[in-house]
Order: structure tokens, then sequence, then C-alpha cells
């Protein structure tokens, strides 16, 4: 199984919460990311990118490319595969909310560790997902 996060969507994702955050906060220039904030991004992306191979390591394989971060994920047999997709999306989300307070931390540490508290409840949730199998046949 491979998941596969696209740089450009979470960076996108950063923008518009950051944008979000920095219209609440009254302070747009501040927090908000735009496309010109891409050489202090990029560190961020693959910070984000390496904390998500991490939560995964007991299964992955983690690649990253230039544009994107690439998890091959060698699952057990009776691992349920009907799960691919709330992983995938519990994956997407720990990246986002990782970028994200990586973003705020310098900025408005407060609102960063709302993001990390809410990575801590993406990671149980991928930990779970990765922890579901199947009951034996003829049990």
């Amino acid at each position: 199984m491979k998941i596969v996060i696209e740089k450009s969507e979470a960076v996108e994702q950063l923008h518009l919460l950051s944008a979000n955050l920095g219209l609440k906060m009254q302070a747009p220039e501040i927090v908000s990311s735009v496309e010109d904030d891409e050489v202090r991004i990029e560190p961020l992306w693959r910070a984000a990118a390496a904390e998500l191979a991490q939560l995964l390591a007991p299964y992955c394989v983690y690649g990253l490319s230039e544009n994107s971060a690439e998890y091959s994920l060698e699952m057990p047999d009776n691992w349920k595969r009907e799960q691919a997709g709330a992983l995938q999306q519990h994956c997407m989300a720990f990246i986002g909310n990782s970028l994200l307070a990586r973003w705020l931390y310098p900025l408005a540490p407060e609102s960063a560790n709302l993001y990390k508290s809410m990575n801590v409840e993406c990671a149980s949730a991928i930990t779970a997902i990765l922890a579901m199998r199947s009951k034996p046949n003829g049990l």
C-alpha cells in the first residue's frame, strides 16, 4: 500500500489555514503564509513529512521527492484494508497540522500548541488504524 502526500496540497492547506487564522487574529500580514514564503516553508514541509514517517515507521519505507512525500506500507495480511482511505485522510491531516504548527510556532506559540494537540489526536487515530486486524477465519 502506498500513501502519497503532495507537497503542493499541503502547502496550499497551510496558506488557507494560516490566512484564516491571520484574519481571526487581525494580523494576516504576520500570520498568513504566501507563495513567497517557499524558502521558509521547505524545511517545515520536510520536518512534517519526516514526523509522519516516524509515526508510520513500523510499517513504512519513506521517500521524499521535490514534490511529494511517499510512504510505502507493508501491512500484515490480516490488516483491515478497507481502512486505507481513512488512513490516507488522517495522514494528510497530520501533515497539515504539523506544518501549520511549525509555521505558527515563532509567530503565535499558543496557536501552534493547539495544532500540536490536534496532531496528538491524529497520531492516535493513525496508530489505531494501523493496529486494526481482521479476525482469523474459522475461529
